[in-house]
């Protein structure tokens, strides 16, 4: 066994210095660059990836699967306003894909910035009125901003952003919507969190 796993890691190691050779012997393949890129974000080598997406970039700025996975290397590093950043320049080549405006709120959400986060769910929102997702993440800025600031106990304030984030989350799932909500726990703690008479 010990044999086999120190097998299947040099022969990682291997593919990883092809992939590199090839991708230098032809810094102007993109492919070849996302290639490399991939392997090395395979075994966590971030930091290794980031100036080749970075080169593959600056050779064809209209890369969205460059930008995309930059974006990904920098949160994946924990380099939230990089991820951000290249998210929004990815946005800037597809400003239709709601998946790339949720992603930024995501970024900005997890960075604790409710205000970005929350702008971005709005893109999302007015991109696809069909779907939900939007209206979803509008629920999940809502709540996670609720969940972060609350007083004890809950004040107006709290109880209308927990309000806020309830109606959006019931909206978004009855177009189908099926991502993170609380909306269950919400209206089972309802009389004690929301703000009844509050309508949006």
């Amino acid at each position: 066994i010990r044999y086999s796993s120190t097998s299947r890691v040099l022969g990682d190691v291997y593919k990883r210095q092809v992939y590199r050779k090839r991708y230098e012997n032809n810094p102007s393949n993109l492919s070849y660059g996302i290639d490399y890129a991939d392997r090395l974000s395979q075994v966590d080598q971030y930091e290794d990836a980031i100036p080749v997406l970075q080169k593959l970039i600056a050779q064809d700025p209209s890369s969205k699967l460059a930008y995309r996975k930059l974006a990904e290397a920098n949160k994946a590093t924990y380099d939230l306003e990089k991820a951000a950043e290249a998210y929004e320049e990815l946005f800037k080549i597809d400003p239709r894909d709601i998946r790339i405006a949720i992603s930024i709120s995501d970024v900005y959400l997890e960075n604790d910035d409710y205000r970005l986060a929350l702008k971005w769910a709005d893109k999302a929102s007015n991109l696809d009125d069909k779907t939900g997702d939007g209206l979803g993440q509008k629920g999940k800025v809502y709540y996670y901003g609720w969940d972060n600031f609350r007083q004890n106990p809950f004040t107006n304030d709290d109880r209308l952003i927990a309000k806020l984030a309830y109606d959006y989350f019931v909206k978004a799932e009855k177009k189908g919507y099926r991502g993170f909500s609380k909306s269950a726990w919400l209206k089972e703690n309802e009389k004690d969190i929301l703000f009844i008479s509050y309508i949006i």
